[in-house]
């Protein structure tokens, strides 16, 4: 029966292994900002980031730093904390598909007041709901400095700024790497584990916390419109990072061709 449907069985499995290859590169998307095309000077009215409100600019620099893991440019705060926006366009991101979001950003022993956060909100940048940031969250006072954290909008059932105390020596200066894995439920919902690396110790991913499940998200491609950058002083941000997996659907399908094609071989040979 086989030797007799042998023939049109490779064409199909050739189209199906094509197809399934082609729909789970479509499906497997990592985007990354990283500064590199921007001149050393203000961000505000470069590529279109703009001040949110009136503090003081942050700047693009690429001065060599202890510890730091970025890579050529990077930003920088200044004086007084910056909030700076660039509409972007995240149309790309498919709904019910687990994704993952990351920024490295630089942290110092100490009580050394310093912002160095990066991550997605809405049309309206000073808009609570929706907004999401990760980096480095320190303050001058014993009880917060020398934090990670992670800032989830009210839509997304967060919980506001979640803070990670790594365990640095005052004047101690590391490159952490800050981010959230979103596993998708199925039903435009997805639960939300929030993790760093150790990017200067070399270290594993370590998830901070338990994962809790957001509420509703219809139209995740849609939910962001703008980068959003908070910098103070020493705060430091890079290689700001989506990235959303491939359909296990994908897999299956690219699966399925590639066996028909090794089938195939194997009859032939014998």
């Amino acid at each position: 029966m086989f030797k007799n449907y042998s023939k049109s069985l490779v064409p199909l499995a050739i189209v199906i292994a094509v197809f399934g290859l082609a729909a789970n590169l479509q499906a497997d998307t990592i985007w990354t900002y990283d500064f590199n095309g921007l001149s050393k000077t203000a961000l505000n009215g470069q590529d279109g980031w703009g001040l949110v409100g009136t503090s003081a600019q942050s700047t693009v620099n690429d001065t060599a730093v202890s510890n730091w893991s970025g890579t050529g440019n990077y930003v920088t705060g200044g004086a007084s904390l910056s909030t700076s926006s660039r509409p972007t366009n995240f149309s790309w991101l498919k709904d019910n598909m687990d994704f993952d979001i990351s920024v490295l950003s630089y942290t110092i022993g100490g009580n050394t007041t310093a912002y160095g956060l990066m991550g997605v909100t809405p049309t309206d940048p000073t808009q609570a709901a929706n907004i999401l940031l990760m980096g480095v969250y320190q303050v001058a006072d014993p009880s917060w400095d020398d934090r990670l954290g992670w800032y989830i909008g009210a839509n997304w059932g967060g919980p506001g700024y979640v803070n990670y105390n790594p365990p640095l020596t005052i004047g101690q200066r590391k490159t952490y790497q800050v981010g959230i894995e979103f596993t998708a439920n199925g039903d435009n919902t997805y639960s939300l584990q929030r993790y760093c690396v150790d990017v200067t110790g070399g270290g594993d991913k370590q998830y901070i916390g338990t994962p809790y499940t957001s509420l509703e998200i219809n139209g995740l491609g849609s939910v962001w419109t703008q980068m959003q950058i908070r910098t103070r002083i020493l705060g430091l941000v890079d290689d700001f990072t989506i990235s959303q997996v491939p359909e296990p659907s994908s897999l299956a399908l690219l699966g399925v061709g590639l066996f028909g094609l090794l089938a195939y071989a194997w009859r032939k040979r014998n």
